[in-house]
């Protein structure tokens, strides 16, 4: 039976997403929030003391959500160097919702970074468990060579942020194209096909 405060909790994540998607972060206020799921505002507050509160909360949401669904297509797909694309491209996909959940100007974001660093990072250090995972069943199928595998995952996770990153860089605002997606996914494969053929087993 699922927890009448945990159903609460979801329905303030799921209306806050809504609006942080359709007017960002500055535009969103705890009172239409409260107004959107029937809630009093004093009540939204026995939840998350203010707006900032509750912005970490559907970031850590999502950052979870996208890590259980990685965890559950792993034993679904043998073929490790196609859980990588996979992973890239999932990623690719996390990150545009994420901008869109975030429409913020990069000064905005760095202004808001402090209080959310630590969920990054934590993100971070989940992708590169999962990473890890893939590569470990690929050194065991004998798919990938005995390697390095912490090394080599944080290795992956970090040039899939630098590619991202190269991205956010040359923008003033928060704005990527379908372009810049379609030049990203672009890079995300060959990044992957390298990285296989890098780390294949010769039998």
């Amino acid at each position: 039976m699922v927890n009448e405060k945990t159903e609460v909790v979801q329905d303030i994540l799921k209306a806050a997403k809504k609006r942080l998607i359709n007017y960002g972060l500055d535009k969103t206020t705890m009172n239409e929030i409260a107004d959107d799921i029937g809630m009093s505002k004093a009540s939204l507050y026995y939840y998350f003391t203010n707006k900032e509160d509750l912005f970490r909360a559907v970031i850590q949401h999502e950052h979870d959500h996208f890590i259980q669904q990685q965890v559950v297509h792993l034993p679904q797909v043998e073929d490790c160097c196609q859980l990588l694309f996979d992973y890239a491209d999932d990623r690719l996909s996390f990150f545009q919702d994420f901008l869109n959940l975030n429409k913020l100007s990069l000064g905005s974001i760095n202004k808001s970074k402090p209080a959310i660093s630590r969920l990054f990072a934590t993100f971070r250090d989940h992708e590169i468990l999962h990473i890890e995972r893939i590569l470990r069943k690929g050194v065991a199928n004998h798919s990938f060579a005995s390697i390095d595998i912490p090394a080599y995952a944080e290795l992956f996770i970090s040039v899939l942020q630098g590619l991202r990153r190269n991205i956010i860089l040359k923008k003033d605002l928060i704005d990527i194209s379908q372009e810049d997606y379609r030049l990203l996914r672009e890079q995300y494969q060959l990044l992957v096909q390298l990285f296989c053929k890098g780390i294949k087993h010769e039998s």
